[in-house]
């Protein structure tokens, strides 16, 4: 899906969706940038995204070589958004 660093995440998780209905596609993957540490910005962003599109579901995709901090980070994500579930 096209977009460029002018539009806000928002925008572009919207634009998706409404590009996904004229298609008639069914289901539409919103991957936000990885974040390493808990930032409170981005984590505000995502919030944002979260509430403008109201996901069916909301994953937390996480690699598990990074050990504990996998899990430090999932919980952080976990007090901010309604997780439906964890890939590691």
């Amino acid at each position: 899906f096209p977009s460029d660093t002018s539009q806000k995440p928002v925008e572009i998780a919207q634009a998706a969706i409404r590009e996904a209905k004229l298609k008639y596609i069914d289901v539409v993957l919103v991957d936000t940038a990885g974040r390493l540490a808990i930032d409170a910005e981005m984590m505000a962003e995502i919030q944002a995204v979260h509430a403008a599109i109201k996901p069916a579901e909301t994953l937390f995709v996480v690699d598990a070589m990074t050990g504990q901090d996998a899990a430090n980070t999932a919980k952080a994500f976990g007090e901010a958004l309604p997780l439906t579930g964890v890939v590691l």
